[in-house]
This record gives C-alpha cells, sequence and structure tokens, in this order.
C-alpha cells in the first residue's frame, strides 16, 4: 500500500488544483485512491489518502511515509476535535429559551412537574427559585441554572439537548 497526499485535479482537464484553478469541478486524481481525510484548511484542500502499491502514482498526488500519513490525519483529527468544541461552546453561549419555551421543553421531556416541585421544597435554593419563578428569558450558560440543574441530575448533554444544541 501507498500512503500518499495530494489535491483534487480538475474534472475535464485534469490539471491539478495547485496548477490551475478547477473551472469544471473537482474529481479525485485517481480511482485508486482511497480517501482517509480531506482538509480545507488548506488551499486548495489537501486530499489524504493510501493507494494500492500497483496503482500509478498521477501527478496530483505524492507518496509519502506511513508516519507522514498518520501525522497529517492525527492534525486534521486534532483540528477538527477544536474546532466541534469550540462550536458547541459558540452555541451554548448563544443559547437561551424564552420562560415559556423553557417550560414547555421540560413539559415535552417529561421533567415540567418533578421541576415545580424542586421549587416548591423549602429547602430549594433561593436563587434557584427566584430564577424559576422570575426570569423572562433561560440561558443555556447561567451559573444558577447550571447549579440547580447540577442538583436537579442534568448532564452538560440534557441542557444542551433542552436547549436545542445539537453536537
Amino acid at each position: 500500500m501507498k500512503y500518499v497526499k495530494g489535491y483534487y485535479v480538475d474534472a475535464k482537464t485534469g490539471i491539478p488544483a495547485t496548477q490551475k484553478k478547477l473551472r469544471n469541478g473537482p474529481a479525485l486524481p485517481s480511482d485508486d485512491l482511497t480517501v482517509d481525510v480531506v482538509d480545507r484548511r488548506h488551499t486548495p484542500a489537501l486530499i489524504v489518502g493510501t493507494m494500492p502499491d500497483s496503482a500509478e502514482l498521477p501527478d496530483a498526488l505524492e507518496e509519502i511515509s506511513l508516519e507522514q500519513h498518520e501525522q497529517l490525519i492525527q492534525s486534521f483529527n486534532d483540528w477538527r476535535d477544536r474546532y466541534a468544541k469550540e462550536q458547541l461552546e459558540k452555541a451554548r453561549d448563544a443559547a437561551y429559551l424564552t420562560r415559556a419555551e423553557f417550560k414547555l421543553a421540560l413539559l415535552d421531556r417529561g421533567e415540567l412537574d418533578a421541576v415545580k416541585e424542586a421549587m416548591a421544597d423549602p429547602s430549594a435554593d433561593p436563587r434557584a427559585v427566584i430564577l424559576w419563578e422570575d426570569a423572562l428569558n433561560f440561558k443555556r450558560t447561567n451559573q444558577d441554572l447550571l447549579v440547580l440543574a447540577g442538583e436537579l441530575g442534568y448532564t452538560e448533554q440534557d441542557l444542551d439537548d433542552l436547549f436545542g444544541i445539537t453536537s
């Protein structure tokens, strides 16, 4: 097996994207190429993959070592994980529900009555009770809400689901 990196080629002319813009759309540089990663952080996008030893190496591909192949894939995966985490944090920072939306979301999950009971309990955190009774909006990252949610056994994923955040 050959480990390779390279670039798309023009679908009609076969000219690599590194030499000329792809005026006729992108195509893989070889039918024998198995793509492991397309890293669009690079311009043009970098393709990392494998080919059978018997396959002819086209101009748009370069043979690399197994170590280089693994490093390129690891670099992409690390970046993708960081990016996904950043996007989740941004979504959480922006997420809020109106009072009615929040209660309807709890109702839909079958949890509204349990939360009402917890808020009616005399030992409930006074800040949580004020939040529950008086908040016009519930922000996903509000510290008081996070404390209350933790006390009620909600996980981060439960809160994301409640606020309609998909990861």
